[in-house]
C-alpha cells in the first residue's frame, strides 16, 4: 500500500515533521495487531501504523512536502480471511513536540486475507 501525498506546513521553524499512516477499522478504532513480546511481558496489541521523519533542512518557518510517498507491505496488516476494508488517513506530527499539526482525509483501502 503506498500513499503519494504534499503538504505545508507554517510556523514550524527549525521543527521537523512525523508522518504517520494509521489504518482504522470500518468503526473507526485504529486497526490493531498481537505480537509477542521478547521481554517476556506477554502478548501486546499494537496499532498497525508507519512513520516516515522529514527534515526541515533549511529550518525556514515555511516547510514544504512535495510529491512524498509513505509506504508499508499489505502483510503489514495482518489481514484475518476474506475480504476487508480498512481506512487509512496521514497524521503530521511536530517532530520535537509530538503535537498533532494536520490530517489528511480517510482514504478506504479493501483487500483479501487467506
Amino acid at each position: 500500500m503506498v500513499c503519494h501525498f504534499s503538504a505545508d506546513f507554517t510556523g514550524m521553524k527549525k521543527h521537523d515533521v512525523q508522518i504517520y499512516m494509521e489504518i482504522e477499522s470500518p468503526k473507526g478504532t485504529l486497526h490493531e495487531y498481537l505480537d509477542d513480546d521478547e521481554g517476556g511481558e506477554g502478548r501486546m496489541r499494537l496499532p498497525v501504523q508507519k512513520v516516515k521523519n522529514f527534515k526541515n533542512k533549511n529550518k525556514t518557518d515555511k516547510f514544504v512536502l512535495n510529491n512524498k510517498i509513505i509506504w508499508m507491505y499489505s502483510s503489514d496488516l495482518h489481514p484475518k480471511k476474506g475480504k476487508h476494508t480498512y481506512y487509512v488517513r496521514l497524521v503530521a506530527y511536530d517532530a520535537q513536540t509530538y503535537d498533532e499539526i494536520g490530517h489528511s482525509s480517510y482514504m478506504s483501502y479493501t483487500m483479501t486475507g487467506k
